[in-house]
């Protein structure tokens, strides 16, 4: 194997980067700031040689396939995506408000947890409705998974709402 400038190349031990103006040898990636050779895998994080893509440095990692690069998705226009998740805001919004007020002692403990099933019941009953580009985040696994998840923690709030005594 003989250097560009006529001048055998230098072959480096593992784990050393090539001496500054050689080239790795074959199989090692280039030296920190030295593009790689042709057919060499350049270092991540490194420039690759000219008319290369630069490796990941895994196998099957990105820049490692063959082709043109794949198309950017088309983004929805933002009222649409907020649209989207409107079930879920309501969904946040109504735990977070019911759990503040618990907090606050304006509504006891028994009524907030009543109110925190209602609401996760409602958001059950909301994706089993709703089509899944109109759930939002509510959709998170298949529809009945995620019917039965939040069906069983407002069940489950339901009755230790109702088991718990009043607070006088």
């Amino acid at each position: 194997m003989t250097h560009s400038a006529g001048s055998p190349a230098r072959r480096t031990a593992p784990g050393q980067p090539a001496a500054p103006g050689q080239r790795a040898s074959s199989g090692q990636p280039a030296a920190p700031g030295q593009p790689a050779a042709p057919g060499q895998p350049a270092a991540p994080g490194q420039p690759a040689a000219p008319g290369e893509r630069a490796s990941s440095g895994q196998p099957g990692g990105a820049g490692d396939s063959v082709g043109p690069a794949p198309r950017p998705r088309r983004r929805a226009p933002a009222g649409r995506t907020r649209a989207r998740q409107l079930p879920y805001w309501i969904t946040v919004t109504g735990v977070v408000v019911a759990v503040a007020l618990m907090w606050q002692r304006a509504l006891s403990i028994r009524g907030g947890t009543l109110a925190v099933a209602g609401i996760v019941l409602a958001a059950a009953l909301a994706r089993l409705t709703l089509p899944e580009r109109r759930a939002g985040m509510l959709v998170s696994r298949g529809r009945l998974v995620d019917v039965a998840v939040l069906t069983a923690l407002g069940t489950g709030l339901l009755v230790a709402g109702l088991v718990l005594p009043p607070q006088t």
